[in-house]
């Protein structure tokens, strides 16, 4: 399934193959995804979005919101969600000198 006017969908084996390879280099970066507990089975599903964990080799969480997917983006909770997580990451990183 293409997502809006990609030809990929990264929430797919299939997707994910066809954007970066079936061997793809890891990412060193945190990877913090969000669904929808109301999401379709065509959408971005816990079970679709669990596969982005082979795509870093730094922490992967994943967590569940309790608004509609189009929602996410104003979701409160979603939006503190993500200030906490830059506010981690920024913190923990160490200037490269």
């Amino acid at each position: 399934m293409a997502q809006y006017s990609s030809p990929v969908s990264l929430c797919d084996a299939e997707g994910i193959e066809k954007a970066i390879g079936s061997s793809p280099v890891k990412i060193g970066a945190p990877i913090t995804a969000v669904v929808s507990r109301t999401e379709t089975e065509k959408g971005e599903t816990r079970e679709k979005v669990a596969r982005w964990a082979e795509l870093t080799k730094g922490a992967f969480a994943l967590e569940v919101a309790e608004c509609d997917h189009m929602d996410l983006p104003a979701n409160p909770a979603v939006i503190k969600l993500f200030a906490d997580e830059v506010a981690r990451v920024v913190g923990e990183s160490k200037p490269n000198l």
